[in-house]
């Protein structure tokens, strides 16, 4: 039944080649593992219809299927930029950078979908994870705190982190000197 109405649209696409039906073709096609016929197609509709964003997003699907993700994301990315909003093409960006192992990426994609759409399952599981494995970055405020409250070897931990990203820290390089000292009494 599907092949008939493929058909059927593909007739009615050949009477108005300028058509935007194209992107609904190739979504059809691709259905039905028409993978060549469908990219064919999107590339004329395309090349009459540049900017329709239902067309962009069956071709960024077609590579996403098609398991060329950097032009999926090249595709999804121009979606992005000429409709921000566009939820569908952010669900794809997701998917693009987990494939690529993008975590930057992954991250500011997650919190856009998930600020456009807070429901959206994808986007919160990431960032719940991601929060999950979060090491708090070591600073004086926190090494003061752990100092404050007499834990020491935590403190010291901190002060030494910090002292490895900036060795010319005359004040971290006094506190580490202190506990050191405390703690040798």
């Amino acid at each position: 039944m599907k092949k008939n109405l493929v058909e059927e649209w593909r007739e009615r696409l050949f009477h108005t080649p300028d058509s935007t039906c194209f992107a609904y073709v190739a979504y059809l096609m691709m259905e039905n593992r028409m993978y060549e016929d469908a990219f064919e197609i999107l590339m004329k509709g395309i090349e009459t219809n540049p900017d329709y964003i239902p067309g962009l997003i069956t071709l960024g699907i077609y590579f996403f299927k098609k398991e060329e993700f950097e032009k999926a994301k090249d595709i999804f990315l121009k979606v992005v930029s000429k409709d921000f909003e566009n939820i569908r093409a952010y669900e794809y960006l997701l998917k693009i950078y987990e494939k690529l192992n993008d975590k930057e990426s992954l991250l500011k994609t997650s919190e856009t979908l998930s600020i456009l759409d807070p429901y959206n399952k994808e986007a919160r599981e990431y960032l719940a994870r991601r929060a999950s494995h979060t090491i708090p970055v070591p600073t004086v405020a926190m090494a003061e705190l752990y100092e404050a409250q007499g834990h020491y070897d935590e403190a010291l931990k901190i002060y030494k982190e910090i002292l490895k990203k900036e060795p010319q820290n005359e004040e971290i390089k006094k506190r580490i000197e202190k506990i050191e000292k405390e703690r040798s009494v």
